[in-house]
């Protein structure tokens, strides 16, 4: 099924919405590979889009394509927000001020940028139709690990249950944002172990905002990673004080959660210093030690998948993770930021026997969330990287209801963009859906698949926007050429006497493990068979006695 985006007009409070200046942003071209692109028009127009041109003898050109999204990502960075953008016009809409612009205009594949005087009525915003939606402000935070594209195919968590560990829910019962979980009865047990009352709407908030990363349902405003996930939510953490009791809470609820059939347990608590108790030191944080760590990982041994927040000590003299992240079978997720680097206050690993933590990394500064007030706001917080992890997996297990705890887990370290350079900092990087989706779709056993990988991505603010840049410019010698023939990508080479040595295919950061089954040679073509490659574009690189060359190749969304 193919979702597109359509632009609709849509009144806007002017009470709120001019605070800054609006300025029409217009780009330079629409990125590379532009002739490949067009030759596919089914990757960016509707069928009955392309049968009306068809029918009137218009030409599919240049204009018809998307604004570049590596343009787009870049400019949310210099700007409050972006309202709209137009393939058309090759430009977007912005909301920022004045002395932001300066940086914005130095950018290499910006054309120009105009103020939009006085405040219009109307206002063109980004909605997604069919089957698609509008994340709002958790936007960014979704598509670094792909969730809109799982969304889109059906998979929202549905079907799966989470038990929500944490210290009050305020709102949850009330909230608009979560209407459509408690109206479908998607909250189907409650327990607070600190007061000992099945209330959990009380206490701090939280809970609350870790859920809504999860379960929040307002489009235009804010969509979880998962919402359509059953939930139970359970008190064990006493804001008002930090006592070694509350691992016992989390013990318990950890029990009564694997009686009512979760299959998903999500904690963002972490304990190594406690009020009434020495704690744990850095040595305890071997998986077997704090009490935490050890019900986390006999959960997971009973098939649960466990994900925890690492914790915020990465700028403190603690510095390392917290249980249960220590834990070798609970899936620990550290803290980046939009620019994907790591946050300051995210915690390190390894854990004190050496081993890879954090797992994986999620946009936890400027993270959306959403509750008790009724409005959405940004946090900050390793527990607000690791819920929308937890999401993510709900999303997976639902597409793969045959995988184990373990084969999601694998797969969400796998699918990671430095899954081959895995490091005490970041992990195995930033998940992707789809790719773990992918993963789990074709491999059969994970735990022996080795990822190639020769560097790290980038990372940073600066470092990303000289990526876009060079993206932008790059382009291939053009001794090497390559067609569409169904699923397959055929190249051609110069001549059939080539020797080559090498086929070399890479989507971003990430090499892709081509299976030998579905590359051939005949003559001076190669074919590729990409039934089961992700939509996006793919860099293919040929290495030859004679030449190196490269094709960048745009696989459509089947």
């Amino acid at each position: 099924m193919r979702v597109f985006l359509i632009l609709v007009l849509t009144c806007l409070s002017t009470s709120s919405a001019f605070s800054q200046s609006l300025f029409w942003v217009s780009f330079t071209d629409k990125g590379t590979a532009i002739s490949e692109r067009l030759a596919d028009p089914a990757a960016f127009l509707g069928s009955e889009a392309i049968r009306r041109r068809q029918m009137y003898g218009i030409e599919i050109t240049t204009q018809d394509l998307p604004v570049c999204a590596d343009y787009l990502f870049s400019v949310k960075g210099h700007a409050q927000q972006v309202l709209m953008f137009s393939r058309w016009f090759n430009a977007a809409l912005i909301k920022a001020q004045p002395s932001e612009l300066h940086e914005l205009r130095a950018l290499s594949f910006v054309k120009s940028v105009k103020e939009i005087s006085g405040a219009p009525g109307q206002i063109a915003e980004i909605k997604e139709l069919a089957q698609a939606e509008s994340f709002g402000k958790a936007d960014v935070q979704n598509r670094m690990i792909n969730i809109p594209e799982m969304h889109s195919k059906g998979w929202n968590g549905a079907g799966i249950r989470m038990a929500i560990l944490d210290a009050g829910f305020p709102g949850v019962d009330t909230l608009s944002g979560f209407d459509s979980l408690r109206k479908r009865n998607g909250i189907v047990a409650t327990y607070d172990f600190v007061d000992d009352t099945s209330y959990v709407y009380g206490a701090a908030s939280h809970g609350t905002r870790v859920l809504s990363t999860i379960a929040a349902y307002l489009p235009g405003e804010i969509i979880g990673s998962a919402p359509g996930v059953d939930v139970m939510l359970f008190r064990t953490e006493d804001a008002r004080r930090e006592l070694q009791v509350e691992e016992f809470y989390w013990l318990a609820a950890v029990e009564m959660a694997d009686s009512l059939g979760v299959d998903i347990i999500h904690s963002s608590l972490g304990y190594n210093a406690f009020q009434d108790s020495p704690g744990y030191q850095y040595e305890d944080l071997n998986g077997d030690r704090a009490i935490v760590t050890r019900a986390g990982d006999w959960a997971a041994a009973r098939g649960i998948l466990v994900v925890t927040s690492a914790g915020n000590e990465g700028n403190k003299s603690w510095h390392y993770l917290t249980a249960p992240c220590d834990g070798d079978s609970i899936l620990c997720v550290g803290s980046v930021t939009r620019w994907r680097d790591l946050s300051d206050f995210s915690s390190v690993g390894p854990s004190a026997d050496g081993r890879i933590k954090p797992d994986v990394v999620a946009m936890g500064t400027a993270a959306a969330t959403y509750g008790p007030a009724p409005r959405v706001q940004l946090s900050n917080g390793t527990s607000f990287a690791a819920p929308i992890v937890a999401g993510l997996s709900a999303c997976l297990w639902q597409a793969h209801r045959s995988s184990s705890n373990m084969e999601i887990l694998q797969a969400i370290r796998l699918s990671a963009d430095q899954a081959g350079l895995p490091d005490s900092e970041v992990g195995y990087g930033i998940p992707n859906v789809m790719q773990a989706d992918s993963l789990l779709s074709t491999e059969v056993d994970l735990f022996s698949l080795t990822i190639a990988q020769r560097q790290k991505p980038v990372r940073g603010r600066e470092a990303m926007e000289a990526r876009s840049a060079a993206a932008a410019s790059h382009a291939s010698s053009g001794l090497v050429s390559w067609r569409w023939d169904a699923n397959t990508i055929i190249i051609v080479l110069p001549s059939e006497n080539i020797q080559v040595s090498k086929v070399s295919i890479k989507k971003g950061d990430l090499t892709v493990l081509s299976n030998p089954d579905q590359m051939s040679r005949t003559g001076k073509e190669i074919r590729l068979n990409t039934e089961r490659w992700l939509p996006g574009e793919y860099e293919i690189t040929i290495d030859a006695l004679t030449l190196k060359d490269k094709v960048i190749v745009q696989v459509p969304r089947m």
